[in-house]
């Protein structure tokens, strides 16, 4: 009989035509984990972030600016020594409107008029 034939999972005696033939368990695969030396930054970059977040919903625009760019720059420390490229690009990704709202704030904080 063709293989795809087959149906793995019917009754009948052990080593019989009809039943389970013995295959390996498969595990369920683990979700890859960031590299270990990678980590800090990704965790560091993820708290600046939240911070200045919260600088700037506060109107601190200086400090918002201050811990974004500190933010982008773990994120990209991360990205550089993460190998798994697919945490590269979603990390890279993310990090894209925090250097658009970065970009925002040097240009409304050199608009203003100093005091």
């Amino acid at each position: 009989t063709h293989p795809t034939s087959q149906q793995p999972f019917r009754s009948g005696q052990p080593g019989q035509p009809g039943q389970p033939t013995s295959r390996p368990t498969q595990q369920p695969t683990p979700h890859p984990q960031p590299q270990a030396e990678a980590q800090p930054f990704l965790e560091q970059g993820s708290q600046l972030v939240y911070a200045a977040i919260q600088a700037d919903q506060s109107n601190d625009f200086a400090r918002a600016l201050s811990l974004y760019t500190d933010s982008i720059m773990c994120f990209q420390e991360y990205v550089r020594r993460e190998s798994n490229l697919e945490f590269q690009q979603v990390v890279a990704q993310r990090v894209v409107p925090y250097h658009e709202r970065a970009r925002q704030l040097v240009a409304m904080l050199n608009n203003q008029p100093t005091q």
